[in-house]
């Protein structure tokens, strides 16, 4: 394979071990952006029923664990650390605020994907 050479459009297999649910095979799907060809939207969906059912499961949590299996915690728990934070930090020091997805749709995630709870 030459330097430059990148790997052809099309679907891959992902894998994520969810806290809350075990594992969950997902097949992603990159699709460019018409005339912003730095962007592309990508598409994960269930590989299989048991997978499918996972998700489901995801999205009903209440209290979904958050993080990679051996270091999760309840995400109530972790918005308490995160705003007992803040208040020992003085507002001018603060990064802005930045609205996130709803806990269920950002709920799955691996530590070798990300370790901030704001981006799963």
């Amino acid at each position: 394979m030459a330097e430059r050479d990148i790997a052809p459009p099309g679907s891959r297999i992902k894998v994520v071990r969810h806290a809350s649910v075990g594992e969950i095979r997902l097949t992603s799907t990159s699709m460019l952006v018409s005339g912003a060809p730095e962007t592309r939207v990508v598409v994960y969906t269930p590989c299989d029923e048991e997978s499918r059912d996972h998700v489901r499961r995801v999205r009903t949590l209440h209290d979904p664990l958050i993080g990679c299996p051996p270091h999760a915690k309840p995400l109530s728990v972790m918005r308490a650390e995160q705003a007992a934070a803040k208040e020992t930090v003085p507002a001018a020091a603060r990064a802005p605020e930045v609205e996130t997805a709803p806990a269920a749709e950002r709920a799955a995630g691996s530590c070798a994907e990300s370790s901030d709870p704001a981006s799963l």
